[in-house]
């Protein structure tokens, strides 16, 4: 017998950790765009940090978007540093977006990706696993090699490398 969409979506959420009913305030897109007040606005009225828009958290849009203090106020409101980014049946809505990331990708990769090193380092900080693959096996620092951020790059190899370190040796 097959099992209705709507309890594959229950399943996913409970295992993951996230929401694709809710209401929509803007967050992704404010989070995505570094608008700070709109994050704030959307996380106050009752917009979930960990609201799901074609597979995508809000956490995830602010490491691709590369503003550092859209990345704290999430993480301070909850959002989980190693979330993956889901596939695009976790939506509440039917998008023709384009999809960015790959399933299993996490903030880091995101951040990676795009040379955000202030949020690379927020993230590591705060507990992101560094070597977390994605469904292709590919790590945040291979995507930061791939796209020329070496120096982004070389932090997360040196972050793997010393992970057994106390935090404050690492800086």
């Amino acid at each position: 017998m097959p099992v209705p969409l709507r309890a594959v979506h229950h399943r996913g959420e409970a295992k993951h950790n996230v929401t694709t009913d809710f209401p929509s305030l803007g967050l992704h897109s404010a989070a995505s765009t570094g608008n700070v007040g709109l994050v704030e606005y959307a996380l106050s009225r009752g917009q979930p940090v960990n609201s799901v828009v074609d597979g995508v958290l809000p956490l995830h849009a602010a490491c691709a978007g590369g503003n550092v203090q859209v990345v704290k106020l999430l993480i301070e409101y909850g959002a989980d540093v190693n979330a993956p980014r889901l596939s695009k049946r976790y939506s509440s809505r039917d998008s023709s977006a384009p999809i960015i990331g790959t399933t299993g990708s996490t903030p880091l990769h995101f951040a990676a990706a795009n040379g955000n090193r202030d949020a690379i380092m927020l993230l590591l900080l705060h507990g992101a696993h560094a070597d977390r693959a994605d469904k292709h096996g590919v790590t945040p620092e291979n995507l930061a090699r791939q796209n020329g951020w070496i120096e982004c790059a070389d932090l997360l190899k040196n972050w793997i490398i010393n992970k057994d370190k106390d935090l404050r040796e690492r800086e």
